[in-house]
């Protein structure tokens, strides 16, 4: 469902998504490299494979899948702001589903014959998507979202806010992970050291003010 934004707030939400590829990887890589906790995200201890999925979360497919996606949740969210022409033809819209099937397959598809492709890398991809997608809007337009519980932000912000994290969930659960297999980390859930884990990771996502879009549901 289309968000209903505020009239003094629609000059700034009409530009279309204006991130270009480069931004969003440079973005992206710096979230993966720094700040990205996949220690606390698994029980495993194998270097070679923390290792590799971070490799992987900085790679140019996935800045470019976070890419096409924030267009497709642009156009979902906020088309009615814009005059019927000026809307993206669904021509184009077929052509991006298409191109974001093809690039989270060729993403995935190495991953979903081992435990710890489904239950941790998938999942970690998954999360720098969705982080991806919220930052772009953020970035591009502070004064209409913001995800963050900050004291004194208006009820209008905050209510776009997380409206715009709900589209982003709907569009990934629809397109990369339709049976929510990848919606978790399972490693996080059965355990007594998965819950300290648990209670260290939603310290350090608090501490970075992380949306709820970068959260597992």
């Amino acid at each position: 469902e289309p968000l209903a934004v505020p009239e003094d707030l629609t000059g700034a939400a009409k530009r279309p998504v204006a991130a270009t590829l480069e931004e969003i990887h440079e973005d992206m890589a710096a979230y993966a490299r720094t700040s990205l906790p996949l220690e606390l995200l698994t029980t495993r201890r194998d270097p070679r494979l923390l290792a590799a999925v971070r490799h992987e979360a900085c790679s140019m497919e996935v800045a470019r899948l976070i890419g096409l996606l924030a267009h497709l949740v642009y156009w979902a969210a906020l088309a009615p702001l814009h005059a019927e022409e000026e809307r993206l033809p669904e021509s184009s819209r077929q052509s991006l589903l298409v191109t974001i099937h093809g690039l989270w397959s060729a993403l995935a598809s190495p991953h979903r014959g081992s435990p710890a492709g489904v239950g941790f890398a998938l999942p970690v991809l998954l999360l720098v998507v969705k982080r991806g997608i919220e930052r772009i809007f953020t970035a591009q337009y502070p004064n209409v979202f913001s995800t963050e519980e900050i004291r004194g932000i208006g009820m209008d912000r905050q209510f776009l806010g997380a409206a715009l994290v709900e589209h982003i969930n709907v569009a990934c659960r629809n397109l990369l992970d339709p049976d929510c297999t990848s919606a978790r980390f399972s490693a996080l859930d059965t355990t007594p050291e998965a819950i300290r884990l648990w209670h260290r990771l939603n310290l350090l996502l608090a501490s970075h003010g992380q949306g709820p879009a970068a959260r597992m549901a």
